[in-house]
């Protein structure tokens, strides 16, 4: 995807927040938090919901509040390999 001039990317690394994808439609908020929280402190889940179907979409947002480089990487990896 191109970004047009007046765009940035997102730095994970200055705001802290992991795009989680792909999860089972049995995860639950409970378990990402979970999952991502023995890697540090979380300041937000974003958990969303399907209006019509009342399941998840199979995506989430999670901020930590440390953001440090470490950190955000090593729990990519750990999530992505507990739901390989």
């Amino acid at each position: 995807m191109k970004l047009k001039e007046d765009e940035e990317e997102e730095d994970v690394s200055e705001t802290g927040r992991l795009f989680v994808r792909n999860h089972p439609y049995t995860c639950t908020e409970e378990d990402i938090r979970e999952l991502f929280s023995k890697h540090g402190p979380l300041s937000e889940v974003l958990f969303p919901i399907d209006n019509l179907t009342k399941k998840p979409k199979g995506f989430a947002f999670v901020t930590y509040d440390i953001r440090d480089k470490i950190t955000i990487r090593l729990s990519s990896l750990f999530f992505h390999s507990c739901f390989k």
